[in-house]
């Protein structure tokens, strides 16, 4: 399960882009300014993910793919409400306007920022079956 969880985190769709060094240095200082100016503690950053500690679990958010996993080492699934479908990009004017995964980045990292918070019962029971 470990190998295919790794094919996984690592695989990319068609069209997406791979990141440099710098883009991820870059997506990670965005992240902690951000978060430093919004007053949110319990995240920093770290090569290419970003740790989240929340109330119910602590997290790694993949910088690159927005991938979360639980540690010490559950996936957690968490898929965009309009996956897949056009949608209206969230205008940041301190991203790239190509980039638009690091909106989905910064979505997933609020909201575990405050999982205790969480009310959808499908996100809840993966992050209770962590241990």
């Amino acid at each position: 399960m470990r190998d295919a969880d790794l094919v996984v985190a690592v695989a990319q769709r068609e069209g997406e882009r791979v990141l440099s060094k710098e883009a991820y240095e870059s997506r990670a200082q965005l992240i902690t300014a951000l978060l430093d100016d919004l007053g949110l503690p319990n995240v920093r950053t770290e090569g290419h993910f970003a740790y989240v500690t929340g109330k119910l679990a602590d997290y790694r958010v993949h910088l690159g793919s927005a991938v979360i996993h639980i540690d010490p080492g559950n996936y957690l699934c968490i898929v965009p409400a309009k996956w897949g479908m056009t949608h209206e990009k969230l205008f940041l004017p301190f991203a790239d306007e190509k980039d638009g995964k690091i909106s989905e980045v910064i979505s997933k990292i609020l909201l575990l920022i405050a999982d205790d918070k969480i009310k959808d019962e499908s996100i809840l029971r993966q992050i209770r079956r962590k241990v």
